[in-house]
């Protein structure tokens, strides 16, 4: 097997590399993220802001305010996303790449 950069060669094999066509929520950050925190995720991933009412409105089974803040607060001490403006007027997202 020859290694070329970030792939592999071998003679007789083809190397097939599957690209997401959208956002995946990682499984495992620090630790285990729940399903809840996961979904978080893949509501804002399409999304430049969402306020913490449509955030709510878009979670399957929202749990109590207390619990999404919480998973909220959670997602941006791992640095997965931000949030920008204050109370009501807050908005969430994910966090850039080159932030």
């Amino acid at each position: 097997m020859r290694h070329n950069g970030n792939s592999a060669e071998q003679a007789g094999s083809v190397w097939v590399r599957f690209l997401p066509s959208s956002y995946i929520a990682p499984h495992r950050v620090a630790y285990d993220l729940t399903d809840r925190q996961r979904e978080i995720l893949q509501v804002l991933a399409p999304l430049h802001g969402l306020a913490f009412r449509e955030i709510k409105q878009s979670v399957t089974n929202p749990p109590p305010d207390r619990t999404l803040r919480e998973d909220l607060i959670h997602l941006k001490r791992l640095g997965l996303i931000e949030s920008e403006g204050f109370g009501r007027g807050a908005v969430w997202h994910l966090k850039k790449e080159s932030e």
